[in-house]
């Protein structure tokens, strides 16, 4: 969680939340964001596939993640 204060006059909270290598389906269809790297892992690996909400990584072709999430969020 980070504190920041905002013109001094008032303190604002902001709560990030970031998960990695989520091998879960079912915790992936319910992420507000994802970031998709690939297209393998290792040297392979790095490039960003996909970015966005679960709709739109499952509607990428050039999608691993995308084809095995998509059946999730019918």
């Amino acid at each position: 969680m980070f504190t920041r204060p905002l013109l001094g006059r008032a303190l604002r909270t902001i709560t990030l939340r970031v998960t990695v290598g989520l091998r879960s389906c079912f915790g992936l269809k319910t992420a507000d964001w994802i970031l998709d790297l690939g297209p393998e892992g290792g040297g392979e690996g790095g490039r960003v596939i996909a970015v966005g909400t679960p709709e739109e990584v499952a509607r990428k072709k050039t999608s691993v993640t995308g084809k095995y999430l998509a059946p999730y969020l019918k």
